[in-house]
């Protein structure tokens, strides 16, 4: 068992700072939340953009309405990103307060980019405290290492690099982590350093944060080589040797790692499964590797000058053939070999120094050598930056040892980051202005110039998202850029656009079983019923799972009229994909036409279990529980549609209709619906004003009932007037409508 060094320079170094005035502690943490806050204000209205909308906006399973234990297990574990459970509730909390305003999610990031440099200022006290021996470290420099600290928590706070992370709200993911990350290691050391009785309740903290680190992104999991390095540089100096040791905890930690990564992977052959991940990939997994040397050597010059004309959300960097291919590749290797050797060697001398530098290169194995991601993305640096900032303050405490040195070398290093990062902060707040930075700063893929025409065709700017489109398709064979192209051509009626593109699609990819399926729906939308059925059986002897090719076979038999045939098409979908929404409407919708509400019922409710905050599928609901003769809980459903959405025209016609002609009479008020529902129709629609004449009716004001049915006649289709000719005999007796048939609407 290691004894805590109860005498040694390190705790002496402790106990002098825990007895520093509390008061610099706030100071310092006030002055690292000010200038964060300040600087990423400009941020804080950054629309969703790239993996937000896949992974936030348009992700159901994280759209909160209860805070009850199922819909918190859904948001955490259920759709994108299944193994970051913690960082998707921060989403669903968001969302549950904000819905989609998107200030809400920028503030929480902000907040948690705060409290990262705050962590990074803790850290670096820490490690300064244990840097070199002598009472001149101890008494002289204590004030001046919290200075150095604070320092180096601000320039990580305000590095133009970190901006990414902050500002592009799914990426949360990475500053949660390394919060919980930081928290993590803090927690260890403070474990090294505290008494027996303390130790293990410092460590137990370390493990719990590790745990939530893991659960919010898997970069996290090299926290045992961090330790590695941590007792490597600084062992020796908080207890006894630890280098007969060294080699077992190095051994140990690879297997902790390696047998994680196996956990994540979900196979007990991860090398196997990452190997097979590369399929689809233009590249090996050799050749990212030979690249990712390139690739962190370009991180660095990044961390040394961030300028906003460098940074850029999508990176073009050639792929690696071999070591040689191209001959920086070796260069690249000789220089971070060069980085880990001087590390390792200046570890006992500058142990702050080297634990810097491992810190930055540690924490990049994961997503910088052999898993299958993409080559390079600017917020894979926010925790290695962490890394940064503590090789800073080993430099400035060793070289730099007047503060006024420090302040003339940091001031204006933190203006000018802090400047470039509010200046790359308004490239975010655009979607358009942002793709196109990104297009400006990138001549070579497909993507950027894709999402800027999706962008376009948000914003209804057809011309130009049809020019971006035909770019980015001209740059690359990009998929989704041939199928939203020829999906707009399709709604603006532009049918042989839209099947000339898809045909150029398919000659360059005819393996893609979505082409056949969009075509197909362009074949239904004409008419050509046998072109559209031999699209989609094509789609389905390449794909034979694919679920939106059941579904539009079922559109297409539904079309015909088959509608059993169609019920099994939707089925089949559904057995694919039991998420599909349109599949449950659609098969629901065919139910309610062949009047087995309980079944359309059953499949509305699944609607609306996906998609809750849409008004639409509640009123179906609203409507089946009608037909079934369940009144009140009807009634209950289309006031659920009003709260979705106040002008819903069609809840508010039936809540009226029910109350109006409903034989229960404890339901009979409809008459403010109804008048809602002309006021909001423009008194246009013959059976919204057919309500209001029966609540008229029910009220007993039969010359205002009578008034209101002669104009819903008016303005009825000659071949829909034989119930408002019925009703309006009625209402000239001085009868109210409840008829049985009422309740059938039309």
């Amino acid at each position: 068992m290691m004894k805590p060094d109860l005498s040694g320079q390190a705790i002496e170094a402790v106990v002098l700072m825990d007895a520093t005035n509390r008061r610099v502690h706030r100071y310092s943490v006030l002055i690292i939340f000010l200038v964060t806050l300040t600087i990423y204000a400009n941020g804080c209205r950054g629309p969703f953009l790239f993996d937000d909308l896949y992974n936030i906006a348009h992700n159901t399973d994280l759209q909160l309405e209860t805070l009850d234990g199922p819909s918190l297990y859904r948001a955490a574990f259920r759709g994108p990103s299944a193994n970051r459970p913690v960082a998707k509730l921060t989403f669903a909390l968001n969302y549950y307060f904000h819905k989609h305003d998107v200030f809400g999610y920028h503030i929480v990031n902000v907040v948690v980019h705060a409290v990262n440099g705050c962590l990074v200022y803790w850290l670096t006290l820490l490690l300064l405290g244990q840097s070199r021996p002598g009472s001149d470290v101890v008494c002289r420099r204590v004030y001046e290492m919290h200075f150095i600290a604070v320092a180096v928590g601000l320039v990580f706070v305000v590095h133009p690099l970190q901006s990414q992370a902050v500002t592009y709200i799914v990426q949360r993911m990475a500053s949660l982590a390394a919060m919980f990350y930081l928290l993590a290691l803090i927690a260890y050391i403070r474990g090294r350093q505290a008494p027996k009785s303390l130790r293990k309740w410092w460590w137990f903290a370390a493990m719990i944060c590790w745990i939530f680190a893991l659960g919010t992104k898997e970069n996290t999991i090299v926290i045992p080589v961090a330790i590695g390095a941590y007792e490597w540089c600084f062992g020796q100096r908080i207890a006894r040797p630890l280098a007969c040791r060294g080699w077992m905890l190095a051994v140990i930690s690879f297997l902790l790692v390696l047998g994680m990564a196996g956990v994540y992977l979900g196979s007990v052959h991860p090398i196997q499964e990452l190997l097979n991940r590369y399929e689809y990939r233009d590249f090996g997994m050799w050749q990212r590797v030979l690249t990712q040397f390139r690739v962190v050597v370009f991180y660095l010059t990044l961390v040394v000058f961030p300028g906003p004309e460098r940074l850029n959300l999508v990176h073009w960097i050639s792929t690696s053939a071999g070591v040689f291919n191209p001959c920086t590749t070796i260069l690249a290797v000789v220089v971070l070999l060069f980085l880990v050797g001087m590390a390792l060697a200046y570890a006992r001398r500058q142990p702050v120094v080297a634990f810097g530098l491992l810190f930055v290169l540690i924490h990049l194995i994961v997503e910088s050598t052999i898993v299958n991601l993409e080559m390079v993305f600017e917020h894979r640096m926010y925790l290695p930056l962490a890394g940064v900032a503590i090789l800073l303050a080993g430099i400035a405490v060793n070289w730099a040892p007047q503060r006024r040195l420090i302040v003339l070398a940091v001031l204006p290093v933190i203006l000018v980051c802090g400047y470039w990062t509010m200046e790359r902060n308004m490239v975010w707040s655009d979607t358009v202005g942002f793709w196109t930075d990104v297009i400006t700063k990138n001549a070579h893929h497909a993507r950027p110039v894709y999402n800027r025409g999706h962008a376009f065709q948000r914003l209804g700017k057809f011309s130009e998202a049809e020019r971006d489109y035909l770019e980015a398709v001209r740059r690359e064979p990009y998929l989704e850029a041939f199928t939203n192209l020829g999906n707009m051509y399709a709604k603006l009626g532009r049918f042989d656009d839209s099947i000339a593109i898809i045909d150029q699609a398919i000659t360059l990819r005819p393996h893609a079983a979505v082409l056949y399926n969009n075509r197909a729906s362009v074949y239904l939308r004409c008419g050509q019923f046998q072109s559209s059925l031999d699209d989609l059986n094509q789609a389905l002897a390449i794909s034979p799972n694919y679920a939106m090719a059941y579904y539009n076979r079922g559109r297409l038999l539904a079309k015909q009229g088959r509608d059993e045939e169609a019920v099994t098409e939707y089925s089949l979908a559904i057995e694919k994909d039991s998420r599909l929404l349109e599949a449950f409407v659609n098969r629901g919708n065919t139910f309610f036409r062949q009047k087995k509400f309980q079944k359309a019922l059953t499949d509305y409710d699944r609607a609306v279990a996906l998609r809750p905050h849409l008004p639409t599928f509640v009123y179906y609901r609203g409507l089946c529980r009608m037909r079934l003769g369940d009144y009140l809980r009807a009634l209950q459903e289309f006031e659920r549609t009003l709260q979705l959405d106040s002008q819903y025209v069609d809840a508010y016609d039936h809540l009226a209709w029910i109350m109006a002609t409903c034989p229960t009479s404890r339901f009979r008020d409809g008459q403010r619906y109804a008048q809602a529902a002309c006021k909001i129709s423009g008194r246009t629609n013959y059976r919204y004003l057919m309500t209001l004449a029966a609540a008229y009716a029910e009220q007993g004001q039969f010359d205002a009932a009578v008034r209101e049915q002669r104009l819903a006649i008016e303005l009825a289709p000659p071949d829909e007037r034989t119930l408002p000719r019925e009703s309006l005999s009625q209402y000239q007796q001085h009868k109210a409508y409840r008829e049985s048939e009422a309740l059938q609407k039309p």
